[in-house]
């Protein structure tokens, strides 16, 4: 099968954009418009400064044949894990909720605070002073579940992704993404994530952990092999680009579906993990 015809009718469940406070390769409009020629069904926008819902509203009205998702990222600059914002994002559309990123206590250890802000912060963890879920993480998982939406892990450390996964089982919320735990930041072993997928938390691979420095984290043997052990059925592709100095999210999913090809991963499983889940996940219509 062609490269061609896995990408066409596939989602990127993580891609960044501009208008923000980084310098980003494309706008809402530039992407939607090469992901049109592509023929994607749909492209997920996020932004670590806040909300994307209202502009992937209006980046629908404009490129009609991409289906445009957005939510919130649960940073500082939204009040952290606030469930007012995270309520009025969903009750504008979002479909997914992001677990603080460049403000999470884990990338605050690892990288220092984050640039954006003029004043020093102290990072934001999900887990209360007991070491359990917080109550405003608990109300979040209850909206989520509410309105059918997606939770996405953030930069959280994995103890904390694993708190969030017990409390998904209780309630039986089963739409809980770990974002790249791949990644240097999350950094998550293989054994974590055989055991978290096993939990029901779906593992997004991205192709941006393989790009050489400064984001490279693994190698595309490395990745493979972890999708084979994890489950293709508990894995999504997306390709966390965007930034100036990548290549754009089209170019990288076209390497990455390439790449995963070359490493034996039948066709079949790549349209399950960067079509069929994602639109799952999404609650994806082509009304």
């Amino acid at each position: 099968m062609q490269i061609k015809n896995l990408i066409e009718g596939s989602i990127d469940f993580h891609t960044h954009t501009s208008p923000s406070i980084r310098t980003r390769l494309k706008d809402d409009y530039e992407l939607a418009s090469e992901a049109s020629s592509y023929g994607l069904a749909a492209l997920v926008l996020k932004s670590h400064e806040g909300s994307t819902v209202e502009r992937a509203f209006l980046t629908q009205k404009v490129i009609k044949d991409v289906k445009m998702y957005g939510g919130v990222v649960l940073n500082y600059s939204m009040g952290g894990l606030n469930p007012f914002a995270v309520e009025t994002a969903l009750k504008l559309g979002g479909k997914i909720i992001w677990m603080p990123t460049l403000d999470a206590l884990n990338h605050t250890k690892l990288l220092g605070r984050n640039s954006f802000y003029s004043k020093e912060i102290q990072g934001i963890t999900v887990l209360n002073s007991d070491g359990e879920l917080s109550k405003e993480s608990l109300q979040i998982i209850e909206l989520a579940g509410q309105y059918n939406a997606v939770i996405a892990t953030g930069h959280l450390e994995v103890s904390e992704v694993f708190k969030l996964a017990e409390e998904a089982i209780r309630v039986k919320f089963d739409k809980l993404l770990y974002n790249h735990p791949d990644f240097f930041i999350n950094n998550a072993s293989i054994e974590d994530q055989i055991q978290l997928a096993k939990m029901g938390v779906y593992m997004e691979k991205c192709y941006r952990v393989l790009i050489p420095p400064p984001d490279d984290t693994v190698c595309i043997e490395d990745l493979a092999e972890g999708i084979k052990k994890i489950g293709f059925n508990k894995c999504i592709i997306a390709t966390d680009l965007g930034q100036s100095h990548n290549i754009s999210p089209l170019e990288g999913l076209q390497k990455f579906i390439s790449l995963l090809v070359e490493q034996g991963l039948e066709p079949e499983s790549i349209t399950t993990m960067v079509a069929e889940q994602p639109k799952y996940l999404l609650n994806y219509s082509n009304g």
